[in-house]
């Protein structure tokens, strides 16, 4: 009797993978495995009752400095948040920015450094298709603005000048690809720009400049 049970659970199971394997077919006619389906509702709250996932990015980008002033970067950055929508994320991300600086061919009265350190805080939008079946290459463009907070003791040695020590505007839009690599996880390639925001002093002439920079970021979503 308990050999007849066990039968009849192991074709149960094996019943309902076979059903779960199984392709379904679109509106228009368009054969989509069955697995897609399920990932896509789970992803977007189709029959979870309105389930938004969270998701994590983490990326890496390199920039070279444009302009009079100017200082290239490197920064990496997290960020974690709520796809909103098929089309829409928004999340809030931190990380670390490192400038480095051009020619310093003035001699200054004050302690300087080659390199400053900040820490960005943002708010991070960005949309793009999700559309797994129709699209393994997908489109997005991102936004990421918010302040950046300088970490050094003193000014970073930039131009003719230096940099103070303030908390500064952080803006960054980024126009690029994902290609999805698994169930919720890809990898981003994207050109980016960014402008920071600083206090610039010569000769003690304070004024307000952004530092721009043109570059590339990749990143890597789950």
């Amino acid at each position: 009797m308990k050999k007849s049970y066990f039968t009849i659970l192991i074709a149960i199971l094996l019943g309902t993978i076979t059903m779960s394997a199984q392709p379904y077919f679109t509106r228009n006619g368009t054969r989509r495995p069955a697995d897609n389906r399920v990932r896509n509702d789970r992803y977007y709250g189709g029959g979870y009752g309105g389930y938004v996932p969270y998701k994590g990015f983490l990326e890496i980008a390199y920039a070279g400095g444009v302009g009079d002033i100017k200082a290239d970067q490197f920064e990496i950055l997290t960020t974690h948040g709520l796809q909103a929508s098929p089309n829409l994320y928004v999340g809030l991300g931190t990380g670390l920015q490192v400038h480095f600086n051009d020619a310093y061919t003035t001699a200054h009265q004050f302690d300087t450094h080659a390199t400053g350190v900040n820490v960005p805080l943002y708010v991070d939008f960005r949309l793009g298709t999700s559309n797994y079946n129709r699209f393994p290459i997908q489109p997005f463009f991102d936004l990421k603005i918010g302040a950046s907070f300088c970490l050094n003791s003193d000014g970073l040695a930039i131009s003719d000048g230096c940099l103070a020590r303030d908390k500064n505007f952080y803006l960054s839009p980024s126009v690029g690809f994902r290609f999805p690599i698994g169930y919720k996880s890809g990898i981003n390639i994207a050109v980016t720009y960014n402008l920071t925001s600083q206090s610039f002093e010569r000769n003690y002439d304070y004024r307000n400049i952004g530092l721009s920079s043109f570059g590339v970021r990749l990143g890597f979503d789950w």
